[in-house]
């Protein structure tokens, strides 16, 4: 009978466990998106009645994680188990406890999970299990976050804001017969994110400035400006006039084509080129204030431009006088040129002799090069000429297309078909130019190598060089009177190709050094014999 009321007393304990187990164990992460080489805080949320002395669980991540303790507490994070332990028990009533980094550790986009799994929160000696918690952190570029900062609507006290637009970000003007009023307002974009709502204290008689401020997902921000005064009923003020002299946007249009140009509210000068073929603009304008107004022929309007600069100006009155003025400094291109033909083609050391409106020509090329070499200049030097070297194959037409493309678009191809002889190229190959000898001297000669040093005796002043085989052209110069430091240049008609060699002289001085050394041994012999002697004599005398 005990035994069956132990059984009891554990099962009633278990039930008020699970009761119990119903309390949560949440992960906030503060965004759900980051950039791939990014990262994001995310916070480790514990709502428990409970004095709480232990929390445990395990972790699954495809992101690099790091915990960081808090107050209080023991942390260590061992084969994927986190345990945090409190050196004193608390009672955490939905407060952080825990701060978990997450970091993109592989640079690549898409979805990745984090889970916290296992979890077992200690309180009075008793451990209760509670949920899983998983988390999908989207991997993105900056150009998939959103960049609408607007809004949809704004309200103060209720009632929207007189003749709001969304992208019209200035309002003054506005009344209040109460101290304290309420702002409110819709976000264009869930994702963005505002500030400055609420209630907002107001001063008597004076037009206060009052900023929502709408941050876009990625980071763009709209400030909104509300000038209210606060106003007793049944009294009569005069509201200072409005000083707002500023244009919200001017956009240029060709018909009914946008221009390429983006205004900018910090500035009042721009400079715009558009196309020659654009005779005529239609300038529009918006006012950021509506008690504003254009001075009259300054405000939006058609305009005709001629060739070169053209100058307009946009002039805005504000309500109390002031006016400030934007001006428009458009560029309307000259007529771009239509050439489309070349002033000179060579391909593979070949000139080309072009003809006007002749566009196909045919050369043959030795069998020694396999790739083109083109180099094309156009007549007008802003067009653009545009091909693809290929390689050459023998007995076979191979050809190259060369674009030539104007200024204004038109273009034209340069047909070139190139072809190899064989035979011919093995003629040109009995006689292909070896090398150069240096009689009496080894130059060590490479066909590739244009530079030489060479060490001769130092009374030679010439030297006699030949070519291998002996039939092929060649120039000899500046080989006479020949110094340490002289160049010799050695000129070689090798087919269609000349080369050029230079050949460095290095005089050998060794060969009077060797003299010096003997005439000085001669002499030193020569003074010890008649030292030795004059000895001789004054001992024999003595």
């Amino acid at each position: 009978m005990k035994k069956l009321k132990y059984v009891l007393l554990i099962i009633g304990i278990m039930t008020i466990i699970n009761v119990k187990a119903s309390n949560s164990f949440d992960l906030v992460c503060n965004t759900p998106k980051m950039f791939k080489d990014g990262y994001t805080n995310c916070d480790v949320m514990l709502s428990y009645d409970s004095p709480v002395s232990l929390v445990e669980f395990n972790y699954d991540s495809e992101m690099n994680v790091s915990f960081t303790e808090g107050a209080e507490t023991l942390l260590s994070v061992n084969d994927n188990k986190v345990t945090l332990k409190y050196k004193n028990a608390i009672t955490p009533n939905n407060i952080k406890i825990l701060n978990v980094k997450l970091i993109n550790n592989d640079g690549k986009l898409g979805d990745k999970k984090i889970l916290l799994k296992n979890i077992r929160v200690t309180s009075n000696d008793v451990s209760y299990s509670l949920d899983n918690q998983e988390k999908m952190i989207s991997i993105i570029t900056e150009e998939e976050l959103s960049n609408n900062c607007n809004l949809s609507s704004l309200t103060v006290d209720g009632v929207s804001v007189p003749n709001f637009n969304p992208t019209k970000y200035k309002y003054n003007g506005i009344v209040s017969n109460k101290r304290i009023v309420f702002l409110d307002a819709k976000r264009s974009d869930e994702r963005s994110s505002a500030t400055g709502l609420g209630n907002a204290l107001l001063t008597e008689n004076v037009e206060k400035d009052i900023s929502v401020i709408v941050t876009a997902e990625n980071g763009e921000r709209c400030t909104y400006s509300l000038g209210i005064t606060y106003v007793k009923e049944n009294q009569n003020i005069t509201v200072e006039k409005n000083s707002n002299n500023n244009l919200d946007n001017i956009e240029l249009f060709n018909q009914d084509e946008k221009i390429n140009f983006t205004f900018d509210n910090k500035k009042t000068s721009f400079d715009i080129t558009v196309d020659n073929k654009i005779t005529d603009l239609t300038i529009k304008a918006i006012l950021q204030e509506e008690k504003a107004s254009f001075v009259s022929k300054f405000g939006p309007r058609d305009v005709k431009l001629e060739e070169g600069k053209n100058s307009f100006q946009i002039k805005v009155q504000a309500e109390n006088g002031e006016i400030k003025t934007y001006s428009l400094n458009i560029t309307r291109d000259k007529v771009l040129s239509g050439d489309t033909t070349l002033k000179s083609l060579m391909v593979n050391d070949i000139d080309i002799i072009l003809n006007p409106n002749e566009f196909n020509y045919e050369i043959e090329v030795p069998s020694e090069y396999h790739m083109t070499d083109i180099k094309a200049i156009a007549n007008d030097e802003k067009a653009k000429v545009t091909f693809e070297n290929i390689e050459i194959k023998e007995n076979e037409d191979n050809v190259v297309v060369i674009k030539v493309e104007a200024p204004n678009k038109d273009f034209s191809e340069y047909v070139i078909t190139i072809s190899q002889n064989t035979l011919k190229a093995d003629v040109v190959e009995e006689v292909k130019f070896e090398k150069i000898v240096v009689s009496g001297y080894n130059l060590d000669f490479d066909i590739n190598k244009s530079q030489y040093n060479l060490k001769i005796d130092r009374d030679v002043q010439e030297l006699n060089i030949s070519i291998s085989p002996n039939n092929i052209d060649y120039t000899v110069l500046n080989n006479t009177h020949l110094k340490n430091g002289s160049v010799i240049t050695v000129k070689v008609v090798d087919g269609n190709i000349e080369r050029t060699y230079e050949i460095k002289i290095e005089k050998d001085a060794t060969m009077k050094t060797n003299v010096l050394c003997y005439l000085f041994f001669i002499i030193a012999v020569i003074i010890l014999l008649v030292s030795i002697r004059f000895w001789v004599k004054n001992r024999d005398l003595h």
